[in-house]
């Protein structure tokens, strides 16, 4: 029901549950595809949180399925948190970071984002990386477990009428 002709509200308390998987379909964090001898193969994992152990894992576990049969070799170094990613396939392979499987409305893809997906997690910065034969990379950045950091609520005051442009944050 709502409320007409307020002059003043105070916002006292807030509580949002942090109850969301990381990894997740939504948010488009729990695939990479892979291009190799001319087709593509998508590594899915199932969606949850993990442990570095757990995730890496997974990783291989689908990389190795029976469906996909890549020989690619995912490695966790816990001493500087990066993610290494060995290529054990006969030929070059290209694996896509960012690969939108759908397409929501104007063309933009529901879920997977440039800067947060699966690689971006992993610390793979690239939108895709090319390995070659008995090659391995390396992420720039550190394994993320916990995914985004920050969550920005824009409270509209109805001043002026119009949506609030402005980002105001506390450092």
């Amino acid at each position: 029901r709502p409320i007409n002709n307020v002059t003043k509200i105070n916002l006292i308390d807030v509580s949002i549950p942090i109850n969301w998987y990381v990894f997740s379909g939504d948010y488009g964090t729990n695939y990479i595809d892979i291009s190799h001898n001319g087709t593509h193969s998508v590594i899915m994992i199932d969606e949850g949180n993990y442990t570095s152990t757990q995730l890496i894992n997974t990783l291989n576990t689908s990389a190795s399925a029976v469906d996909i049969s890549l020989d690619i070799v995912f490695s966790y170094n816990e001493i500087n948190s990066k993610v290494s990613v060995k290529n054990n396939e006969p030929n070059p392979i290209q694996i896509n970071w960012y690969y939108p499987m759908t397409d929501g409305s104007c063309g933009y893809a529901e879920g997977q984002k440039m800067d947060y997906n699966l690689g971006w997690l992993l610390g793979f910065r690239e939108r895709s990386n090319l390995i070659e034969t008995n090659q391995s990379i390396t992420g720039t950045g550190l394994l993320n477990l916990k995914g985004f950091d920050y969550l920005f609520i824009s409270l509209d005051d109805f001043v002026n009428n119009k949506p609030n442009q402005d980002l105001i944050t506390n450092v």
